[in-house]
């Protein structure tokens, strides 16, 4: 394996971690706003459907072959869009609950 293609699986993983990340902050924060779950499960959607294409694309890598995987990666494509969707639409429920106002601070 070249040092592009480690350096693109290394990319592709911290993106992963990104999103748990986001779950992580999300799950401390539960109690703050009703939407704080939904943007949790946006974000653990989100880590599911990256690591999923991560080892597909890392398995077919070194299998040499792309034969049937269209409907999978479609499949699992439109998966992920619910999951980008519920963190926006989870976050446009937390700005209206008042966290984007001119101050800025959460309700207790």
């Amino acid at each position: 394996m070249g040092i592009a293609r480690v350096l693109q699986e290394l990319v592709g993983w911290l993106d992963v971690l990104a999103s748990v990340a986001g779950v992580v902050v999300c799950a401390l924060r539960l109690g703050r706003s009703r939407w704080i779950g939904l943007l949790m499960g946006g974000f653990a959607v989100e880590a599911l459907v990256t690591a999923f294409f991560r080892l597909v694309g890392l398995l077919v890598g070194l299998a040499g072959g792309y034969e049937n995987l269209a409907v999978a990666f479609a499949l699992v494509s439109g998966v992920g869009l619910l999951g980008r969707v519920a963190v926006v639409a989870g976050l446009a429920g937390v700005f209206a609950d008042g966290w984007g106002g001119a101050g800025g601070a959460p309700e207790a």
